[in-house]
């Protein structure tokens, strides 16, 4: 069979099911030999899955126990076009746990694996603000002294927070490492991403974290059909105004992800996207494998040139 969906409440009957011979179309999201079953409805009650256990995790090779956490599925924001994990089997609109729940788990995985260190994984950390308000507020009364980091979305009509009195919060209840999808120094191209957040916004973002003593991760999109080389220079420029406020940035070639909404729009009117040329499937990865003639242009080279640049100057200080 292969699954597609959120089976977690029901792999243990899958499993049994399947070691006992029967059949397996009973259950939603398994497909055996109906390829025209629908997938499983997204789950909704995320509190009802059990805490995850980690304890055959080989923590005696590890100098830091690290604990990764999940406060929700899907994004908050959900819109950006290039982006595959809203639209991947957890993806399928946004849900969250309660406030209490993950609480909840901080405290008990603290205490039976002994460690205070958390990575959340979620795309947007702040899509949830009553989670979000919970883990500044009560995180050090959960994990006294805890650390963490996570990733958030900078909105531009800052309906998640993030000012700079949050911040400062933030890094008091443990907020070490902070990481934020810039993606690109030029408003155009965020506009054409459909990323939801302002230059401007970002900037003021990133500064009041960097003074919160807050590290600072971006990442970067660079080949983003309708990217002309102004483009790229303005985020060269953007990196070079802030690389004191940076301490690192993950450059990134922009990829064609199946199932995303720009595979769909350009599925709708490849037309519209002339700089894409020689495109294939490429499923195994779940990608459209395409050229790009941005690079035709010899100012277009230089401008990237001068991206990759400031972000090694970046990427090869010391980490504070």
């Amino acid at each position: 069979g292969l699954v597609g969906g959120e089976v977690e409440l029901e792999l243990g009957n899958i499993v049994r099911a399947m070691v006992a011979g029967e059949s397996l179309s009973k259950f939603e999201g398994v497909w055996s030999d109906d390829p025209h079953k629908p997938e499983a409805v997204p789950l909704q009650d995320l509190d009802s899955l059990p805490f995850p256990d980690f304890s055959d995790s080989p923590w005696s090779k590890y100098t830091n126990r690290i604990i990764p956490m999940v406060t929700g599925r899907g994004c908050g924001w959900g819109a950006c076009t290039f982006c595959s994990d809203i639209t991947g089997t957890a993806g399928r609109t946004f849900r969250s746990r309660s406030p209490e729940n993950v609480l909840e788990e901080i405290g008990y995985q603290t205490q039976r694996f002994d460690t205070e260190l958390f990575a959340f994984t979620d795309p947007k950390l702040n899509s949830n603000r009553s989670v979000w308000d919970a883990l500044l507020t009560q995180m050090p009364q959960r994990a006294p002294n805890a650390r963490w980091l996570g990733a958030v979305h900078i909105d531009a009509h800052r309906k998640h927070g993030l000012d700079a009195q949050e911040l400062r919060a933030a890094r008091a209840a443990g907020l070490v490492r902070m990481t934020t999808g810039l993606e690109s120094g030029s408003q155009r191209m965020l506009d054409l991403m459909k990323k939801g957040t302002e230059l401007s916004a970002s900037s003021e973002t990133i500064r009041n974290a960097t003074n919160a003593d807050i590290s600072v991760r971006v990442t970067m999109i660079l080949g983003y059909p309708g990217e002309r080389a102004d483009d790229v220079l303005a985020t060269a420029t953007f990196l070079e105004k802030h690389s004191d406020a940076i301490e690192r940035v993950v450059l990134n070639r922009f990829h064609i992800r199946t199932g995303t909404r720009f595979h769909r729009m350009y599925q709708q009117d490849p037309g519209q996207f002339p700089d894409i040329v020689s495109v294939s499937g490429n499923h195994r990865i779940a990608n459209l494998d395409h050229e790009s003639t941005l690079a035709d242009d010899p100012s277009y080279r230089r401008a990237i040139t001068r991206v990759i640049g400031v972000a090694h100057d970046i990427n090869r200080r010391p980490l504070r």
